[in-house]
């Protein structure tokens, strides 16, 4: 009698190792679709921006404020109303000229002249000049003119024995040959004592003066001197 041998152990092995086989061949699969699978995203219409582009953070910009302009108010301009009838009229009267009369210039014969007048001529050695560019100068100078005067000037008595002063101004011209004329007393303090006529012939027959000049030309020239006499 043969022994008994067990046939459905080793079948039973094959299947464990392939229904292994199987299981690892799944997590396997089930590892690799997990990896490959990716997350799901909202559907994107045809109207978002933002579809197929990716999105990027910039910095806040301040947007600037735009002054528009005031409109410019309109003025309201009267129209001139424009007349083509007087624009024609004004073009018609370029056009009509009448015919002047000129009548013919008159001519007045010249009548008489009138005299001229002609003024006389002033001689020129008659002028007495008070400012002449140059004036006359006594024979060595104001000194010896007052030398002159207190030598040749005789005290009239009386002034002596009332002892008063006496005071004079007295007015002469210097002529173009240095002599005195047209002398004059314009003042005197004490008159009727005869220092008038004392003054008088001194000044007449004093030397010959230097002639005054203006314009380079010899001049006739009006002086005045103040006499002071003094009785010690």
């Amino acid at each position: 009698m043969q022994p008994k041998t067990n046939r459905t152990r080793p079948d039973r092995i094959i299947l464990f190792e392939i229904g292994t086989i199987i299981a690892l061949l799944f997590v396997n699969y089930m590892l690799n679709f997990q990896y490959s699978v990716a997350p799901a995203e909202p559907p994107q219409t045809q109207d978002d921006p933002y579809a197929e582009k990716p999105y990027v953070m910039t910095p806040f910009i301040e947007p600037k404020v735009i002054v528009e302009p005031k409109p410019l108010k309109s003025e309201i301009i009267e129209a001139s109303i424009f007349d083509p009838i007087a624009l024609i009229k004004q073009v018609d009267d370029l056009f009509n000229t009448p015919d002047q009369i000129m009548a013919p210039p008159s001519f007045t014969p010249p009548g008489p002249i009138a005299p001229f007048v002609v003024k006389e001529r002033i001689d020129s050695s008659l002028i007495v000049h008070d400012f002449p560019d140059q004036m006359p100068e006594y024979p060595g100078g104001e000194g010896e003119l007052i030398k002159y005067i207190v030598s040749h000037f005789d005290i009239p008595d009386p002034l002596f024995e009332l002892g008063i002063d006496v005071k004079l101004d007295v007015e002469f011209v210097i002529d173009q040959s240095g002599e005195v004329s047209d002398f004059k007393i314009l003042n005197c303090s004490r008159p009727g004592f005869g220092l008038e006529g004392e003054a008088k012939r001194v000044y007449t027959k004093m030397p010959k003066w230097k002639p005054g000049t203006n314009h380079g030309n010899q001049v006739k020239v009006r002086l005045h001197q103040p006499i002071k006499i003094q009785i010690n």
